[in-house]
């Protein structure tokens, strides 16, 4: 995934006010822990899955389906596009610590998608 960072006010950068400024070695840590879980439950990373193995791992409640639904009629999304929106939202969930991809997961996921095209 490419995501594009528009750049920061050079007054954000300027300011002395880091201390809500996540350090690197904390996120560091934090995809580490995510590259393990996912090795652990099912021994390989999010992106490698097949379709199958997306379908099987991630199941969403009806009102997620929903969502989903809704969202692949709005953005005339293709099959390859929907799946990859599920694998991106299981890898945000596991940076929550989550078992379950939730709504927030699939939106924050949805939205990089229409970022990204």
């Amino acid at each position: 995934m490419v995501l594009d960072v528009p750049p920061l006010p050079k007054e954000v950068l300027l300011s002395q006010q880091n201390e809500n400024i996540e350090k690197s070695e904390t996120i560091r840590t934090r995809v580490l822990d995510c590259y393990n879980r996912q090795l652990q439950r099912q021994g390989k990373l999010n992106d490698q899955l097949n379709t199958d193995e997306v379908d099987k791992l991630i199941v969403l409640n009806a009102d997620n389906k929903q969502l989903l639904e809704s969202v692949i009629d709005k953005l005339q999304l293709s099959a390859r596009a929907y799946h990859r929106i599920l694998k991106v939202a299981r890898t945000i969930a596991d940076l929550d610590h989550s078992q379950v991809v939730e709504q927030q997961h699939l939106i924050e996921a949805i939205g990089y998608r229409r970022h990204n095209g």
